[in-house]
Protein backbone atom coordinates (compact mmCIF):
# COMPACT_ATOMS: atom_id res chain seq x y z
CA UNK A 1 0.00 0.00 0.00
CA UNK A 2 1.43 3.52 -1.40
CA UNK A 3 1.78 5.78 1.31
CA UNK A 4 -0.67 9.42 0.92
CA UNK A 5 1.08 12.16 -0.91
CA UNK A 6 2.18 14.94 1.09
CA UNK A 7 0.35 18.37 1.44
CA UNK A 8 1.91 21.59 0.22
CA UNK A 9 2.88 23.77 2.93
CA UNK A 10 -0.77 25.90 1.78
CA UNK A 11 -2.83 22.73 2.61
CA UNK A 12 -1.33 21.72 5.46
CA UNK A 13 -1.85 25.21 7.15
CA UNK A 14 -5.30 25.03 6.01
CA UNK A 15 -5.85 21.41 7.33
CA UNK A 16 -4.67 22.91 10.90
CA UNK A 17 -6.75 25.74 10.57
CA UNK A 18 -9.70 23.68 9.55
CA UNK A 19 -8.98 21.29 12.46
CA UNK A 20 -8.87 24.08 15.28
CA UNK A 21 -11.77 26.02 14.28
CA UNK A 22 -14.07 22.95 15.14
CA UNK A 23 -16.83 23.95 17.22
CA UNK A 24 -15.93 27.71 16.88
CA UNK A 25 -18.06 30.25 15.93
CA UNK A 26 -17.20 31.65 12.46
CA UNK A 27 -18.40 33.73 10.32
CA UNK A 28 -17.78 33.27 6.10
CA UNK A 29 -18.56 35.70 3.55
CA UNK A 30 -19.05 34.65 0.26
CA UNK A 31 -18.77 35.31 -3.24
CA UNK A 32 -22.10 36.83 -3.65
CA UNK A 33 -21.82 39.06 -0.75
CA UNK A 34 -23.60 36.96 1.98
CA UNK A 35 -22.45 36.87 5.62
CA UNK A 36 -22.96 33.92 7.66
CA UNK A 37 -22.42 32.94 11.02
CA UNK A 38 -22.22 29.51 12.29
CA UNK A 39 -20.80 27.28 14.33
CA UNK A 40 -17.68 25.81 12.20
CA UNK A 41 -17.93 21.67 11.71
CA UNK A 42 -15.73 20.92 9.41
CA UNK A 43 -13.56 21.45 6.21
CA UNK A 44 -11.82 19.11 3.73
CA UNK A 45 -8.19 20.56 2.77
CA UNK A 46 -7.10 16.86 2.56
CA UNK A 47 -8.08 16.46 -0.87
CA UNK A 48 -6.22 16.29 -4.30
CA UNK A 49 -7.52 19.52 -5.54
CA UNK A 50 -8.17 23.19 -4.50
CA UNK A 51 -11.22 23.32 -5.94
CA UNK A 52 -12.64 19.92 -3.90
CA UNK A 53 -12.27 22.03 -0.64
CA UNK A 54 -15.48 23.16 1.34
CA UNK A 55 -16.33 24.28 4.76
CA UNK A 56 -19.91 23.47 6.98
CA UNK A 57 -21.15 25.24 9.10
CA UNK A 58 -23.82 24.28 11.69
CA UNK A 59 -26.57 26.03 12.79
CA UNK A 60 -25.99 28.84 10.15
CA UNK A 61 -27.78 32.45 9.95
CA UNK A 62 -27.58 34.90 7.62
CA UNK A 63 -26.40 38.24 8.68
CA UNK A 64 -25.72 39.66 5.15
CA UNK A 65 -27.62 39.77 2.33
CA UNK A 66 -26.47 38.48 -1.28
CA UNK A 67 -25.39 41.63 -3.35
CA UNK A 68 -28.48 43.25 -5.92
CA UNK A 69 -29.05 42.59 -8.98
CA UNK A 70 -27.95 45.55 -10.27
CA UNK A 71 -24.86 45.69 -7.78
CA UNK A 72 -26.58 47.00 -5.15
CA UNK A 73 -24.84 46.65 -2.09
CA UNK A 74 -25.30 43.45 0.96
CA UNK A 75 -28.27 44.72 3.68
CA UNK A 76 -28.98 43.54 6.94
CA UNK A 77 -30.61 39.84 6.51
CA UNK A 78 -33.69 40.09 8.23
CA UNK A 79 -33.97 37.34 11.39
CA UNK A 80 -35.02 33.98 10.72
CA UNK A 81 -34.69 30.52 12.01
CA UNK A 82 -30.92 28.87 11.42
CA UNK A 83 -29.73 26.64 8.26
CA UNK A 84 -29.34 23.26 10.42
CA UNK A 85 -25.94 23.27 7.88
CA UNK A 86 -24.51 25.57 5.33
CA UNK A 87 -22.15 23.70 2.61
CA UNK A 88 -19.98 26.36 1.06
CA UNK A 89 -17.27 25.43 -1.86
CA UNK A 90 -14.00 26.99 -1.83
CA UNK A 91 -15.41 28.73 -5.19
CA UNK A 92 -17.83 30.74 -3.32
CA UNK A 93 -15.79 31.14 -0.47
CA UNK A 94 -14.62 34.97 0.39
CA UNK A 95 -13.20 34.98 4.09
CA UNK A 96 -14.12 33.24 7.54
CA UNK A 97 -13.45 34.61 10.24
CA UNK A 98 -13.14 33.54 14.03
CA UNK A 99 -12.58 35.62 17.29
CA UNK A 100 -10.58 34.52 20.32
CA UNK A 101 -9.28 30.73 18.69
CA UNK A 102 -5.60 30.01 20.36
CA UNK A 103 -3.57 28.86 17.86
CA UNK A 104 -0.58 28.00 20.04
CA UNK A 105 1.01 24.80 21.24
CA UNK A 106 -0.26 25.74 24.47
CA UNK A 107 -3.59 25.91 22.97
CA UNK A 108 -4.25 23.09 20.81
CA UNK A 109 -0.78 20.80 21.24
CA UNK A 110 0.35 17.76 23.79
CA UNK A 111 1.00 20.49 26.34
CA UNK A 112 -2.45 20.99 26.58
CA UNK A 113 -3.09 18.01 28.23
CA UNK A 114 0.34 16.85 29.53
CA UNK A 115 1.68 20.01 31.45
CA UNK A 116 -0.42 20.64 34.27
CA UNK A 117 -0.33 17.55 35.87
CA UNK A 118 -4.40 16.93 35.68
CA UNK A 119 -4.75 14.30 33.67
CA UNK A 120 -5.04 10.39 34.93
CA UNK A 121 -1.55 9.92 33.80
CA UNK A 122 -0.14 13.29 35.40
CA UNK A 123 -1.77 12.47 38.75
CA UNK A 124 -0.37 8.77 38.87
CA UNK A 125 3.40 10.16 38.68
CA UNK A 126 2.87 12.26 41.55
CA UNK A 127 2.63 15.60 40.28
CA UNK A 128 3.01 18.46 42.87
CA UNK A 129 -0.45 19.31 44.81
CA UNK A 130 -1.25 21.65 47.15
CA UNK A 131 -2.65 19.20 49.43
CA UNK A 132 -2.73 15.37 49.74
CA UNK A 133 -4.83 12.72 47.91
CA UNK A 134 -6.53 10.86 50.15
CA UNK A 135 -8.59 7.96 48.96
CA UNK A 136 -12.61 8.17 49.11
CA UNK A 137 -13.88 5.84 52.12
CA UNK A 138 -17.54 5.29 52.74
CA UNK A 139 -16.60 4.99 56.52
CA UNK A 140 -16.05 1.71 58.92
CA UNK A 141 -19.66 0.42 59.29
CA UNK A 142 -21.24 0.48 55.81
CA UNK A 143 -23.12 2.74 56.78
CA UNK A 144 -24.07 7.08 56.19
CA UNK A 145 -23.21 6.62 53.03
CA UNK A 146 -26.11 8.05 51.14
CA UNK A 147 -26.03 5.59 48.21
CA UNK A 148 -28.44 5.03 45.65
CA UNK A 149 -29.91 1.27 46.59
CA UNK A 150 -30.43 2.82 50.01
CA UNK A 151 -33.72 3.94 51.41
CA UNK A 152 -33.78 7.86 52.17
CA UNK A 153 -35.69 7.44 54.83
Amino acid sequence: MAAPAALSPGRERLAFVSQVLVGYQVEVQLTSGAVYEGVFHTGSPSDATWSDYYVVLKMAEQKMTAKGPAGEAPKRAPRTAPEPQLVVKLSDLVSIKATDVGMSDLAVGPSRTLGDGFTDGGISKGGNFERELVAWNAGGDGGGGGGIEEDGG
